[in-house]
């Protein structure tokens, strides 16, 4: 179009269809050549930032895809097609950017008004993860299922816009060995990818003092200056930034990721110091293989990718305006409280062994079915676990009220238009001080009226915000206004059983055998780290 290149529609069968064929002779021609013994796999990527990311494409390709996947999905049925939308499945075409993003209670969409939003950006996912698989399935047949194969995935937290909601699909597939994310081994469900039996292989592109401006480096590449941008460039010194990538490196090395040093547009590592400790790295990443590494986290966060698909485009993605960034912020306080957690799908809850965990916490359960609820009650509510809800849960099932919350939780939930950020006040039964955090902006805004067991925390107009109640065999803790800070998130974990390593708080990331304590630079100073039993050090 105009003489420039476009980048793929991920609906494109065509495309799909002909770069797997591409693919399987680049893979057979590699195989057969002298180079063929030195290759153990592929990673095939597309999309924007070549990370199987994209925004939606509205085109002629994606329009009749679309149509065809709601024919499928609502089991070939144009009456229910019709029943559901008030159109023919042919009358169907994809919302506009306006529809896309027009929400209907607050910021959520309601399944019995915006269906055809809701279901858009399942599929959209979908096309993704299945374009990925399409050309990892061509690597296993023209390897004779000889070499390991793997794509970007899994910023379900980040890019929730760009298709990543669909992990899930990704790694039920035989032909994903591996998935990648960037970030060092933080960005993403990592414990969801191993429990799976795939590899989680890490981009690590932390940056360093030494990078600079690639209009610089390579004017060819940006002649016209796109990232002259401050975040591009990394801390002040050389020893700062030592301590950031082995940071990053421990989340990997202790979680068990593999990774890789991302020299993004070359120089961030050119030098004998950092190149030295590299090394180090490698002898004992690779020391660590012959020593017990499963997890001895008491506290299991859980992220449902299907809850985004609630959400109207934009209100969630990576911008100014994301109304949902306190996903992230609560996800970061539960790592800081001193105590490993492990991070999952919320899929995975159908059998993941709980025993371990003394503190469950649901960050995004906004959308929860009849079946998923049982499953919470028979899987979850027992053993005496403290189970910590964030914001509205089970607020949507076949309908969205606040009563599907109430009956999840045994309180009586009222909801309301909106709350501006707001102090909240947290005061504990038996305790004189009383402890205050900022909830952010949340629309629609829930409180407690009536039903709990302890009103803990309340807005300045007394409206209770953080609330308890005791089930037969577990308690629950309901915050509709987070994101709660670390150190209250620290007692709860206390009471729950969890042991402390560093009660002044920090990230704590530990197996069986290591453990690594990763701390901000403006976090600094020793701590007091206590083992759960005795152990060389």
């Amino acid at each position: 179009l105009g003489g420039q290149g476009r980048r793929q529609s991920f609906s494109s069968l065509a495309w799909r269809t002909d770069t797997a064929a591409a693919l399987k002779r680049l893979v057979r021609g590699v195989s057969a050549s002298k180079y063929g013994n030195h290759v153990i796999g592929y990673m095939p990527t597309a999309g924007d930032t070549e990370e199987m990311s994209k925004g939606l494409d509205s085109g002629v390709c994606t329009q009749k895809r679309f149509r065809g996947w709601l024919f499928e999905r609502y089991g070939k049925n144009g009456k229910e097609v019709e029943r559901l939308f008030g159109k023919k499945i042919e009358e169907i075409s994809i919302p506009s950017p306006a529809e896309r993003s027009k929400a209907d209670c607050g910021n959520f969409l309601d399944p019995q008004k915006s269906r055809l939003v809701i279901d858009l950006r399942e599929f959209h996912s979908i096309e993704i993860v299945d374009s990925g698989l399409a050309f990892c399935k061509a690597v296993k047949e023209a390897s004779d299922g000889r070499l390991i194969t793997g794509t970007f995935y899994g910023y379900t937290q980040l890019w929730p816009d760009t298709g990543h909601q669909a992990l899930r699909r990704l790694l039920e597939s035989k032909d994903i060995d591996f998935v990648t994310t960037a970030g060092g081994g933080g960005a993403s469900e990592n414990d969801s990818i191993i429990k799976a039996g795939k590899i989680v292989y890490s981009e690590i592109d932390t940056k360093t003092s030494l990078v600079q401006w690639i209009s610089k480096l390579r004017p060819d590449i940006d002649p016209q200056g796109k990232y002259n941008e401050e975040r591009w460039f990394g801390p002040p010194t050389i020893a700062i930034s030592m301590q950031n990538l082995k940071s990053t490196f421990a989340r990997s090395f202790v979680k068990g990721s593999a990774n890789w040093w991302f020299d993004l547009w070359g120089g961030w590592y050119d030098n004998e110091a950092i190149l030295k400790m590299f090394g180090q790295m490698r002898i004992a990443a690779e020391e660590s293989i012959r020593h017990p590494r499963g997890s001895v986290s008491q506290v299991a966060v859980f992220l449902d990718e299907t809850a985004f698909r609630y959400l109207p485009y934009g209100v969630s993605d990576r911008n100014k305006n994301n109304k949902f960034l306190w996903i992230r912020m609560q996800v970061g306080a539960v790592g800081s409280i001193g105590a490993p957690n492990d991070f999952y799908l919320f899929e995975d809850l159908k059998d993941l062994d709980l025993s371990r965990y003394r503190m469950l916490v649901f960050v995004n359960a906004f959308a929860l079915s009849e079946s998923q609820r049982s499953m919470i009650r028979n899987r979850c509510m027992n053993d005496n676990r403290l189970l910590v809800w964030m914001y509205a849960p089970g607020l949507i099932k076949d309908n969205l009220s606040a009563d599907n919350i109430s009956s999840l939780l045994g309180m009586n939930v009222q909801m309301e238009k909106t709350h501006p950020k707001a102090q909240i006040a947290v005061k504990f039964s038996g305790e004189k001080k009383i402890y205050n955090y900022e909830g952010e902006e949340v629309s629609p805004f829930f409180h407690v009226v009536e039903g709990a067991d302890a009103a803990v925390g309340r807005t300045a107009e007394g409206q209770v915000v953080v609330a308890e109640k005791a089930g037969p065999n577990c308690r629950n803790l309901f915050v509709s206004m987070p994101p709660l800070p670390w150190t209250l998130l620290q007692k709860y974990a206390q009471q729950a059983g969890v042991h402390i390593y560093v009660e002044s708080g920090g990230t704590v990331i530990a197996n069986e055998s290591y453990l690594a304590l990763a701390l901000s630079s403006s976090n600094t100073g020793k701590r007091t780290l206590r083992l759960p039993k005795k152990a060389a050090l």
